[in-house]
């Protein structure tokens, strides 16, 4: 009877041996069929440029597996490596070929070179300002004051609606409102305004419900809206500016002036290098005062213009603390939140800021081509300043047919040139730029 036991025992552990020997080899042999494709590595990576003998290179894209979920994390691939398109064109990431992609370069999908252009329409519409006006000094009720407004759609945001991108062409290019209509404030400093204006669609409106969030603008492009400021003038006193105030036909909205003694200012801009003064520079006046705390309350700029000579001065501000931005063409601007140029003329009286010098801006050029093939890629390219407080871009552009690319209006210093296309990984290069001069990382 042992005997017997033992032998079935044995039978047993023989048969437990052969099957795992037989499981084995299955999974070697499904190991060895994907074997290959783990060999197929993604190449490429963030390129330097600095020598000037390599283009910006995006890396190509990844391509995702038949799961749609990323090699390696896929518990039926094998390998962690990612593939690579054979042909060094754009992976499923950036939604455009695959393993077997076209053999071309990437070219953005038409409308994300830059805002969707916009067709204008327009109406006049009527709208009503509720309000009063005091003074700031005593806050006694100002009577008999002029009230009107005034269109600031071309001067809301300063030199950004100035520049040569398609953000800031669609911004200058917005009818303007051209307020009709003025009153005068009565014994306790209050007025009723009502205004005529030509709305057109791209807007928003500021007016909103009673304690409703003001934090978000409505973003209907089709909306017609009318954006312009309210202003309350008095011989003797700086004329006081409402933030900005943006709305559709037969709304209200309700503001609050004060009239302040005028305060005086003036400076010079002037060429670095040669200390010459720049005719025609732009000097931007951001008070402090009233910060902004959402998008309703937004007051735009007093923007002044040197003469011949390069000089600028006013004197109806109104008494606060001003970030002063400067900026002319063919030359690098000068914001206050990066400069730190702040005045203080809240108590009254008068400054002098002196000389401003300003740096000739650079310009950097460049190709952005396929890091395998050296085929050219049609590519959106971004500056960015190294040493900026912000990470914002200063300089965009795309790139063209031949991969070859231009930024304007870069400020002296380390740059850091980005590339991006669809299935690409992002190709980058640092670059120092020095005034007046054109480098090409490549």
């Amino acid at each position: 009877m042992r005997n017997s036991t033992v032998t079935i025992a044995l039978l047993v552990l023989f048969l437990l041996l052969g099957g795992s020997i037989g499981g084995y080899l299955l999974l070697s042999g499904n190991d060895a069929a994907r074997r290959p494709q783990s060999n197929e590595m993604a190449k490429g990576g963030d390129s330097e440029g600095e020598d000037g003998s390599k283009g910006v290179k995006p890396r190509t894209g990844q391509p995702a597996n038949d799961s749609g979920r990323p090699p390696g994390n896929n518990p039926k691939d094998g390998a962690s490596a990612e593939p690579r398109p054979k042909d060094g064109g754009p992976g499923t990431d950036g939604g455009n070929g695959g393993p077997e992609g076209p053999e071309k370069p990437v070219t953005p999908k038409p409308g994300t070179e830059g805002p969707d252009p916009i067709v204008w329409k327009t109406e006049t519409i009527e709208v009503t300002i509720t309000g009063e006006v005091r003074y700031r000094s005593d806050n006694r009720p100002a009577v008999g004051v002029k009230v009107a407004a005034e269109s600031s759609d071309g001067n809301l945001w300063g030199r950004w609606t100035r520049g040569n991108d398609e953000s800031a062409k669609r911004l200058a290019s917005r009818p303007r409102s051209n307020p009709q209509g003025s009153t005068t404030t009565d014994n306790n400093g209050q007025f009723t305004l009502v205004l005529k204006l030509t709305a057109s669609n791209g807007g928003w409106s500021t007016a909103r419900s009673a304690g409703e969030d003001r934090s978000e603008s409505d973003g209907d492009k089709e909306a017609l809206t009318a954006g312009f400021v309210v202003v309350a003038t008095e011989a003797g006193f700086a004329p006081a500016h409402s933030n900005y105030i943006s709305l559709s036909a037969g709304q209200t909205e309700k503001v609050e002036l004060e009239l302040a003694i005028p305060v005086a200012l003036r400076g010079r801009v002037t060429d670095a290098v040669t200390r010459q003064g720049i005719k025609g520079a732009h000097v931007e006046l951001h008070e402090q005062s009233t910060r902004r705390r959402d998008w309703s309350a937004f007051r735009g700029p007093r923007t002044l213009q040197t003469n011949d000579e390069g000089y600028f001065s006013v004197n109806d501000l109104p008494a606060a603390r001003y970030g002063v931005s400067v900026w002319a063409e063919g030359y690098a601007a000068q914001d206050y939140w990066a400069t730190r140029r702040f005045v203080e003329l809240s108590d009254g009286g008068e400054k002098d800021l002196g000389e401003i010098a300003l740096s000739q801006t650079a310009t950097v050029t460049g190709r952005v081509i396929d890091e395998e093939t050296g085929k050219p890629l049609s590519a959106s390219v971004s500056a960015s300043r190294d040493d900026a407080r912000w990470a914002n871009v200063q300089a965009s552009g795309t790139s063209d047919a031949e991969g070859r690319f231009k930024l304007d209006s870069l400020e002296p210093g380390s740059w850091t040139i980005s590339a991006t296309a669809q299935g690409y990984a992002k190709g980058i290069a640092k670059v120092q730029v020095s005034a007046g001069k054109t480098t090409d990382v490549g």
